[in-house]
């Protein structure tokens, strides 16, 4: 009821109103320790498109570890917890196995 509301209120304020990352963001675990960024949201979120993910990547909606990423050969390192938004609403917990 009206507790679950305003739970939900308060992370949707913390997490598009601050702009801090959800605490529940999905985790996903990575074996390697420098990957580039396209290949690792592909990864991540494999329902976008290789394409879009470009697309989106030149339009500056990525961020990893609160840097935005505008190029598309990028490689990042996977340390031990990692932080990255596609667009407005994706969100990953990336963790180095």
């Amino acid at each position: 009821g009206e507790e679950i509301a305003n739970k939900e209120q308060e992370e949707f304020v913390s997490t598009f109103s601050m702009k801090k990352f959800p605490y529940d963001a999905p985790v996903v675990y990575i074996d390697k320790d420098r990957m580039n960024i396209v290949e690792l949201i592909f990864y991540c979120c494999g329902s976008l498109s290789k394409n879009k993910i470009r697309t989106l990547i030149t339009q500056q909606a990525v961020t990893y570890n609160d840097d935005r990423i505008t190029n598309i050969d990028y490689s990042v390192y996977i340390e031990k917890e990692n932080h990255l938004k596609i667009g407005k609403r994706l969100f990953y917990r990336v963790i180095r196995n």
